[in-house]
């Protein structure tokens, strides 16, 4: 069973790569192809990020991407994990 959402984010590709490892955890990651695989076992996280450009905000410009994850052999306990992980480790979300 798989579960899928997506999350906007303020960084470019170059810093999302960047804090990956702190965010995966132990889970160990690779590149195939343009999608970024975290897995474990056998739970796998497709990440495949969308570039959105540059958001101004008043005088700021934030390159902004989008996250797109797929998750694959995990529950949702398993899910909220990452997830908590993945959020504290500084991967700045947006809305």
């Amino acid at each position: 069973m798989s579960h899928e959402f997506s999350r906007k984010v303020q960084l470019t590709r170059e810093e999302f790569l960047r804090q990956l490892p702190d965010a995966a955890g132990a889970m160990s990651h690779h590149m195939d192809g343009d999608q970024i695989v975290i897995e474990q076992d056998e739970k796998r996280i497709r990440i495949n990020l969308v570039d959105l450009g540059i958001e101004e905000l008043g005088s700021l410009d934030l390159p902004m991407q989008q996250v797109n994850f797929s998750f694959e052999n995990m529950g949702t306990a398993d899910i909220e994990t990452f997830m908590t992980r993945w959020d504290e480790h500084k991967l700045r979300m947006g809305g």
